[in-house]
């Protein structure tokens, strides 16, 4: 196995999964909110962001992880394998918040108060939301992963431990 998808809700555990395998297997690791979000004020659209995610599907290894399947759809058939972290959202939730407050404790921002809360809000959206939505759904993901027998689906309905 050595072309990954890692795919899931904000704070499924997506790149923490992708850190551990990357370092395990010696393969590249590749997060797709940096190619969405190249600068903390500046954001790429779905077409834009396209380009780069199909720049990394030709090398011969890698682990891509990210939220944003609906512009990755296309692409997922280059893996070996996809991984689909179904992680409940009050854990999702608790990751969110601890890695913004971890992240204003050490003084570095990667996501500021306001992105913080529209993070929330569109991962509310990721696990409830059923009907046809311009944002990103577990639904959608659910439909899309149906196309593939390469899926492994991780749930993890264990308590954040503090």
């Amino acid at each position: 196995m050595s072309k990954i998808f890692i795919v899931g809700s904000p704070g499924a555990g997506k790149t923490t999964l992708a850190k551990v395998l990357s370092k395990k297997l010696g393969i590249p690791h590749f997060d797709l909110d940096e190619i969405r979000f190249p600068t903390s004020n500046q954001k790429r659209s779905d077409e834009e962001a396209k380009p780069y995610v199909k720049r990394l599907v030709v090398k011969p290894n890698w682990i891509i992880e990210g939220v944003y399947i609906s512009w990755i759809e296309k692409y997922l058939k280059d893996a070996d394998q996809i991984i689909f972290l179904d992680t409940p959202y009050t854990k999702a939730l608790f990751r969110v918040i601890l890695r913004f407050l971890k992240d204003i404790t050490k003084g570095r921002s990667r996501h500021s108060f306001i992105s913080t809360l529209i993070l929330i809000k569109n991962m509310t959206i990721y696990h409830f939301y059923t009907g046809e939505s311009d944002y990103i759904t577990k639904k959608q993901t659910v439909k899309i992963l149906g196309q593939f027998n390469k899926v492994t689906n991780i749930s993890s309905n264990e308590e954040p431990i503090l």
